[in-house]
């Protein structure tokens, strides 16, 4: 939801879909036994436009699932728990993982630009920013062993 916030912060013209998958199963997304359809999948991912999913388990894990609907899904970047930090602020396993708000929404400037909805100048301006606020963020959590307060304190607007 933060990543969402970011994008629409600085580029509202930017159209996002957010789908929140609930249930999970080894015969698809669902529960099982009652796993969406092809057709069902395709209603809410589209056949076209790139996905990013942020996952809380391996990425294996989702990605495995969603080979049952995309073959291969090249459009589909899944981020997870990559095995990569170790004893540190709750933000920064994200960044460790590349599953924070920052790297989603470079992802997103990123592939808008794929898209051509932004320029490359527009797009590598984003990504840079907001690098930035990943080497902020780091450097803050060196000196004080705590996330930074945006952070920390952030709440869904919208």
């Amino acid at each position: 939801m933060a990543a969402i916030d970011i994008v629409k912060s600085d580029r509202p013209d930017l159209r996002l879909r957010f789908v929140n998958i609930m249930a999970l199963s080894s015969s698809g997304l669902g529960c099982s036994g009652m796993s969406i359809t092809q057709t069902e999948f395709d209603e809410l991912f589209t056949s076209d436009k790139p996905v990013i999913c942020n996952f809380h388990g391996f990425p294996e894990t989702l990605k495995s699932i969603l080979y049952n609907y995309a073959d291969p899904p090249k459009r589909i970047n899944v981020h997870g728990y990559i095995e990569n930090g170790s004893t540190t602020t709750p933000f920064d396993m994200h960044v460790r993982n590349h599953t924070s708000r920052y790297d989603l929404a470079i992802e997103v400037f990123e592939k808008a630009e794929e898209q051509g909805l932004l320029t490359r100048h527009e797009a590598d301006e984003l990504v840079i920013k907001y690098r930035d606020k990943i080497d902020e963020n780091t450097t803050y959590i060196k000196r004080h062993g705590l996330d930074l307060p945006e952070i920390d304190a952030w709440q869904w607007k919208r």
